[in-house]
């Protein structure tokens, strides 16, 4: 088998494709040929060398979608030619939490990139529990918006949004674009989305959102009560910063809760304890996903998935993708790759 590069984030704003080798397989991995993988917002993070878990230099990718290569020996549940996408974590499957099935709250839990296994690459290895094959109907490109979609699915499942309940979605990037469509697709009676890009939002009603709002425009909390008369039964948190985490939490009814699930580059958020107290409020974190993804695999088809994808470049200007996608001017939604070597 011929060689393969592998994206590398070297120093804040540099990436490079490095050579590999490619190795055998162990007997309960899956080697898969990489057939789109797009940019996450935590790559973005990575870009600007602010990631709060991922230190430089650091490999890039796991949103994936690809064809199954090879087989390891004692793989007995996939074929060779099958059309999967990759659940890219990595735990340890020994601690308390993995043995009850809780692998979401895995002692070493953290994400295949992190440890070396980027999959922007031709050739992506992981072990057979993390594959999962999909409906020849789903194009590959899409299929590596499924990824994504499980982040969303969690959310929400975290959040136990449901019918008739009134949400506050803070951030209209890809992952709080997929939140609005899963909350609209749960029942909620209203979904508001907040943004400060006026694309974003028109996009977000186009995905499900009852109504939005311009926070740069608007006071988010005035705006709330005129929508429902109060406050919203559910907010989630999409962007991590401690502007929009108070807003989800001052826009909240008594009782309210409100989920966590945007990465901070500023970790130390200051809280106003007697709001949480008075009123009652329950914060949540949701973080990537947990039995999350056979449900994210059915949802694609009833999500438009393809309305976030914005743009697709080669692997070898994989420099000018991570450009256009932290530029806002560019008006990126979700980027994807594709080997051309």
């Amino acid at each position: 088998m011929e060689k393969d590069f592998i994206a590398v984030m070297e120093a804040p704003g540099v990436v490079k494709l490095e050579p590999m080798e490619i190795k055998p397989l162990k007997p309960n991995q899956v080697r898969i040929e990489v057939k789109y993988c797009s940019i996450c917002g935590s790559d973005l993070h990575i870009y600007k060398g602010k990631h709060p878990y991922a230190k430089l230099p650091v490999a890039l990718g796991h949103e994936l979608s690809g064809i199954i290569n090879e087989l390891g020996s004692e793989v007995k549940n996939l074929k060779i030619g099958q059309k999967v996408v990759v659940e890219p974590v990595y735990k340890c499957g020994i601690c308390e939490a993995c043995r009850r099935g809780n692998y979401c709250f895995c002692e070493q839990l953290s994400f295949q990139y992190r440890k070396g296994n980027g999959a922007m690459r031709k050739y992506f290895t992981i072990e057979e529990e993390c594959v999962f094959p999909i409906s020849e109907d789903i194009s590959f490109d899409i299929a590596s918006l499924i990824e994504p979609l499980a982040v969303a699915v969690h959310a929400v499942r975290k959040a136990d949004v449901r019918m008739g309940e009134t949400v506050l979605v803070m951030g209209c990037g890809a992952i709080g674009l997929l939140v609005t469509a899963l909350c609209a697709k749960v029942g909620a009676s209203k979904v508001i989305a907040a943004d400060q890009i006026y694309s974003r939002l028109e996009l977000a009603k186009e995905l499900g959102a009852t109504d939005t709002i311009n926070t740069k425009e608007i006071n988010i909390k005035e705006a709330v009560k005129s929508i429902t008369g109060s406050g919203v039964d559910k907010s989630i948190e999409c962007v991590g910063i401690e502007s929009t985490f108070m807003a989800c939490l001052e826009c909240l009814n008594m009782g309210g809760v409100a989920t966590v699930l945007g990465i901070f580059e500023n970790p130390e958020v200051k809280l106003t304890a007697p709001l949480i107290v008075a009123r009652e409020l329950t914060i949540r974190g949701s973080q990537a996903y947990c039995w999350d993804f056979k449900t994210a695999i059915e949802m694609a088809t009833k999500v438009d998935l393809g309305k976030l994808l914005t743009h697709k470049f080669p692997m070898s200007e994989i420099q000018k993708a991570m450009d256009i996608a932290t530029d806002r001017k560019e008006g990126a939604i979700k980027v994807s790759l594709y080997p051309d070597w």
